[in-house]
């Protein structure tokens, strides 16, 4: 399998660094100014979703992009996100088959186009060819990559961003995943343990998969003297959490929903990741997004705190932090200098629109700024 996208670190020399998560094909969706004005209102925050007017312009889909739809917006972004949340959440249809509604070969099929297709609803049927795609994004990435063939077609991941970089992530839900196919998938990780240094286990765990999945992925990878770096949210990092694995780094979200309480003061970060390691992992990493984080590892109680930026869009700053630290880790950089790492490279790909990840050199000069404080 493959792990969340960090381009732009290296892989530590020697030993192998092997990422494991249920991924997605994800297509970048930008909503610019470009459509024309609707003559009535657009929707507004307190209006229902179905007294929306019905539309007359047609939102343009570049045909020399077609990885990248742009999505023609009036100047109310909040009325077209909440169309779209409808149409996923409430009537149950998947992101991807709302946005090849913008546009398609078959346009005459439909009562109207663009907007109206919100209402009055359009269907047919399109290659599923996201894992196809899926496997030429991983090609490119510069690494060994080992696919594990699933029956059912892998989810679509949107990201929607406007001119200002305001982003929003519209996830589906994960595919179906046998038995079979889950056995297939931990026989291949388990072979690629020997020689191994780190086990990145990153991401949600799909439909039907045990919560204990990443837990028993954490025990083979101990026998076998390989860190592990557990990355996840809900029942998953609570039953991950206490198989011990070497470094777990969960935002503030997750840490509350895994601790059952709110975190707002200080005060607060550094007990949770207290308690996160008594839960049993050997070491936290709590990130904060641009308050830092705050790290617990051993008997030692840090923050790293970034500078302050002009922030453009933030996704994919966690998966950013966790390669870096990794990485640093693999060059044998001790704890602290490590998170260190993390923290610069979340920040600087924070710096950059939709979900661009930072270059080595981008991350280098705001590791100079990072400072790090021992709490104890």
């Amino acid at each position: 399998m493959a792990r969340k996208g960090s381009a732009g670190h290296p892989r530590p020399p020697g030993k192998p660094v092997h990422h494991v998560g249920f991924v997605s094909a994800a297509g970048m969706l930008h909503a610019s100014e470009t459509g024309k004005r609707l003559e009535n209102e657009a929707l507004t925050d307190d209006a229902p979703v179905y007294k929306r007017p019905l539309a007359r312009w047609e939102p343009p889909v570049p045909r020399e992009m077609p990885d990248q739809i742009k999505l023609g917006a009036t100047s109310d972004f909040t009325g077209h996100l909440k169309q779209l949340l409808a149409s996923a959440n409430i009537c149950g249809k998947r992101q991807a088959d709302i946005f090849r509604e913008f546009d398609d070969p078959y346009s005459d099929w439909y009562r109207g186009r663009g907007d109206v297709k919100y209402h009055l609803g359009a269907s047919g049927d399109w290659l599923a060819a996201n894992g196809e795609k899926l496997q030429k994004l991983v090609a490119k990435a510069g690494f060994p990559v080992k696919v594990v063939a699933i029956k059912n077609e892998i989810r679509n991941n949107f990201t929607v961003t406007d001119r200002q970089g305001l982003a929003v992530k519209l996830n589906e839900r994960g595919p179906i995943i046998t038995p079979e196919e889950s056995a297939s998938v931990e026989r291949t990780i388990e072979s690629r343990l020997e020689g191994a240094t780190w086990l990145m286990l990153c991401g949600s765990i799909p439909p039907e998969v045990s919560p204990d999945f990443y837990t028993k992925l954490i025990r083979m990878a101990r026998e076998k003297k390989v860190k592990t770096l557990l990355d996840t949210d809900g029942d998953a990092l609570q039953q991950g959490v206490e198989a011990g694995p070497t470094v777990v780094t969960p935002n503030q979200q997750e840490a509350e929903r895994l601790l059952n309480r709110a975190l707002i003061t200080r005060a607060d970060f550094m007990e949770a990741a207290t308690r996160i390691k008594a839960m049993g992992a050997e070491s936290v990493m709590l990130s904060l997004g641009s308050r830092g984080v705050v790290a617990v590892d051993g008997n030692r109680l840090l923050e790293a705190i970034p500078p302050r930026i002009d922030a453009v869009s933030p996704l994919g700053s966690g998966d950013a932090q966790a390669a870096a630290f990794v990485w640093a880790a693999g060059k044998r950089k001790d704890f602290a200098d490590s998170v260190r790492w993390g923290v610069a490279a979340g920040t600087a790909s924070a710096k950059l629109p939709g979900v661009e990840f930072a270059s080595l050199e981008q991350t280098k000069e705001i590791y100079k700024s990072v400072e790090v404080r021992l709490v104890r």
